[in-house]
């Protein structure tokens, strides 16, 4: 099965799901749907799985995480939230093929199979002897640190005011966002732009065919924008959420403030007799003397 023919067959089964009107589906339904608008595809020949239950839950995982969220149950059956598109086009594949690439400590690892991305945990090594399948191992620090390095050079005397490459990246790039948000942005395209490439050369020594290269390597970019529209739609929520507090708080002390202003009104209808029976702190009444004193 291609890349390409994959790829179509996604966009198929996306586009019916988020033009469905309702934002969620059960698994059942979702099946259903699949062999509707994509028949010719064979989730099970895309998975490897020939046997066994779970392989439309293992496809949504690997290749509609981004459009499909697990959010209960219904019965023994799943139910999925459908994510609005976060971009006008598909984005091929799910975040993780990025983020395994990128993070030497990852868990998983990026294998290679009729041309197609795939993910697989660490300690399910690959044997090229006997499993067709080819491993692309993840970026390693000392290669990360080197992409730094050249970016840093790139600044000219401006790297002086950057810590050691050797640094913790989170203290490196602190000081590059204190030399201007231009430099931070030049840096993040410069990351983006040379772990692609080492992507490329790492299929390149792998003895993946150039026009093939080219595929997988906007597969990785494609996820890496996953990764970006997903880390935007949280950062939009969490801001969201920020300001209905935020209008919660305010509404409190409006309230609080309201009540103050209808209780001193009635105190100043009532009579001394009525005063007399109140029953207030001494500590309230003792500043209240006092304040009246200083007038």
């Amino acid at each position: 099965m291609s890349h390409e023919f994959l790829n179509v067959e996604l966009t198929k089964i996306i586009d019916s799901l988020q033009s469905r009107g309702k934002q969620q589906i059960t698994g059942a339904l979702l099946g259903e749907l699949i062999r509707d608008v994509a028949p010719e595809l064979d989730i099970r020949s895309v998975m490897g799985i020939t046997t066994g239950s779970g392989v439309l839950s293992k496809f949504i995982a690997r290749h509609l995480s981004d459009t499909l969220t697990i959010i209960g149950k219904q019965g023994s059956d799943t139910i999925y939230q459908v994510n609005p598109s976060v971009t006008g086009h598909h984005i091929d594949g799910n975040r993780e093929f990025w983020r395994a690439f990128v993070n030497p400590q990852s868990h998983n690892f990026i294998v290679i199979q009729d041309s197609i991305l795939q993910l697989r945990a660490k300690a399910g090594k690959v044997e090229n002897t006997i499993d067709p399948a080819i491993g692309i191992e993840s970026a390693t620090n000392s290669e990360l640190e080197e992409i730094r390095l050249s970016f840093a050079l790139s600044l000219g005397d401006k790297s002086k005011d950057l810590p050691e490459i050797k640094a913790p990246y989170g203290e490196w790039s602190f000081a590059l966002r204190k030399l201007g948000g231009e430099f931070t942005r030049s840096w993040t395209e410069y990351r983006i732009q040379h772990i692609l490439n080492l992507f490329e050369l790492k299929l390149e020594k792998q003895g993946i065919a150039p026009e093939t290269r080219t595929k997988l390597r906007e597969i990785l970019r494609r996820s890496q924008l996953a990764n970006k529209a997903a880390f935007s739609a949280s950062k939009s929520i969490s801001r969201t959420t920020s300001n209905t507090t935020s209008e919660i708080k305010k509404d409190i002390l409006l309230s609080e403030s309201s009540f103050r202003n209808v209780i001193a009104n009635a105190i100043q209808k009532l009579p001394i007799s009525d005063l007399r029976e109140l029953k207030l702190p001494a500590g309230l009444l003792f500043d209240a003397l006092t304040d009246l004193n200083k007038k």
